[in-house]
């Protein structure tokens, strides 16, 4: 398993829907469940904060995070849509607050609603090229949801 950058990371001995969400949740602290359906990983937003923009704002926010916490991730990658979703611990930044979810819709950013799921890369995604790991979770740090809307504001607003 690779992130963007060709980073390697340890992947499963043998790559399924069940064992990538295993790692997800035994190394990166994911409460990554399979859907038996469709075999899509996913993950149930409010543990996990799930922040969505435009890749141009991402490239921008990336080496921000990286500089405060020495590290950037995880990110999700949307090649199709050109999008970033950052995974994210929740802290209270205003989930609920309808002015700053207007604001940062203007921007063309969007917080998963507590209790969506958010999809998770799977094996197959990476032959299509739907979704992807731009930075892949090595562990199960997350930067603060806070941090990161407040990075994407300072930088649609100049500051």
């Amino acid at each position: 398993m690779t992130d963007s950058t060709g980073g390697d990371v340890a992947p499963p001995t043998r790559d399924t829907p069940r064992s990538r969400a295993e790692f997800y949740r035994d190394v990166c602290g994911l409460d990554a469940r399979v859907h038996t359906g469709n075999h899509r990983i996913h993950i149930v937003a409010g543990p996990v904060a799930a922040i969505t923009m435009p890749v141009e704002l991402g490239q921008r926010i990336k080496p921000l995070l990286r500089e405060k916490f020495g590290c950037d991730g995880p990110i999700i990658d949307h090649p199709g849509s050109r999008r970033w979703t950052f995974l994210a611990n929740p802290d209270g930044f205003g989930l609920y607050d309808p002015v700053l979810h207007a604001e940062l819709f203007l921007h063309r950013v969007s917080v998963a609603p507590v209790g969506s799921e958010v999809v998770l890369p799977a094996p197959s995604d990476a032959f299509l090229r739907y979704r992807m790991w731009n930075t892949l979770p090595r562990s199960p740090f997350r930067p603060w949801a806070g941090t990161v809307v407040g990075f994407a504001l300072d930088c649609v607003n100049g500051t």
